[in-house]
């Protein structure tokens, strides 16, 4: 049980870091929110994925 909730932790990382850009730096994040976006998708996936991996043992 406790090994679902360090995943869980694990996938909210990336949007955490999103938050962080947008509190201290909002006109940088104002003027970059599309890759912004796309990074954090990108980096949830692939730590979804790693996951995914390390469960199932592919």
């Amino acid at each position: 049980m406790i090994f679902l909730a360090i995943i869980i932790m694990v996938l909210f990382v990336p949007i955490a870091v999103g938050l962080a850009l947008f509190i201290i730096v909002p006109d940088w994040f104002q003027e970059n929110r599309n890759s912004v976006i796309i990074g954090i998708g990108i980096a949830d996936f692939l730590l979804f994925a790693a996951i995914v991996l390390l469960l199932f043992g592919v």
